[in-house]
């Protein structure tokens, strides 16, 4: 396999922000090297899963210069077609629900710059905010994460359903080889 490359120096995630454009958080989560397009070590994206089909959270942890794939925390050979800007919404940055979600494109670079804007506006913002505006941008931003969580736990119940099936179609396929081969003896 080819070696996975890393950008040296690559600065940490940041939290999700309030204050996006249309009142939706979103995460600047996830970072592209401005040089390749790609998204950078350690930055946290979506990856469309092939078992489920829905968009899951993941990091970034190499990319195969050969192969042309990214190594994701839950995902070793992700194509980058299956993998998105992550967003607290379920629609990645600068697309609508309708769209196909592309490659490495104009688009998502122009989507993540426009998301570290926003995060550098909510930062502006709650600097010279009251206290009274800081309580209500708190009090937004903790119904929009209980939102998030129950999103997240209906999906993990999901999750934890499709792994249950898996688990009971492998326990009747290994009875089925067991008879099988108490046949042949």
């Amino acid at each position: 396999m080819a070696p996975l490359t890393a950008r040296a120096g690559s600065a940490p995630s940041s939290p999700p922000s309030l204050g996006s454009a249309g009142g939706e958080a979103r995460s600047a989560a996830a970072e592209l090297d401005p040089g390749t397009g790609r998204y950078v070590i350690g930055s946290l994206v979506e990856y469309r899963s092939r078992s489920s089909g829905n968009w899951i959270l993941s990091k970034v942890e190499g990319f195969d210069e050969r192969t042309k794939v990214y190594r994701l925390d839950v995902q070793q050979n992700a194509k980058p077609d299956r993998i998105r800007l992550r967003t607290d919404s379920g629609v990645p940055a600068g697309e609508s629900a309708g769209q196909p979600q592309g490659q490495h494109t104009q688009q998502v670079a122009v989507a993540a710059a426009a998301s570290t804007a926003s995060v550098a506006a909510a930062a502006f913002a709650a600097a010279v905010a009251s206290d009274t505006a800081s309580v209500d941008a708190l009090r937004n931003q903790v119904v929009k994460l209980q939102a998030l969580n129950m999103a997240l736990h209906e999906q993990l119940a999901q999750e934890i359903t499709l792994k249950e099936g898996y688990y009971s179609e492998m326990c009747v396929y290994r009875d089925q080889l067991q008879c099988a081969s108490e046949m042949h003896r």
